[in-house]
């Protein structure tokens, strides 16, 4: 079991990605996937960082800034 934070999801990320490079040949497909699960892999890092961060009263508007931002890619605000 991961002893971090969403280090779970990052290696489903980090499998989806390698899957898709691997399997996938065709450039427009890969051109059109690739960058969102890298933007949502790089999110995650950042807010696993921050949850790391010994809970400083920054890293909770941290939090909630980087899940605003994955709820305006995919054009929802919720946070």
């Amino acid at each position: 079991m991961p002893t971090q934070p969403l280090a779970a999801e990052r290696a489903a990320l980090s499998e989806i990605l390698s899957r898709l490079m691997a399997e996938i040949s065709d450039l427009e497909t890969l051109c059109k996937h690739v960058p969102r699960v890298v933007a949502t892999a790089v999110t995650t890092a950042r807010v696993q960082a921050a949850l790391s961060a010994d809970a400083e009263p920054e890293s909770q508007s941290t939090i909630r800034k980087l899940l605003a931002e994955v709820s305006a890619e995919e054009g929802e605000s919720t946070w």
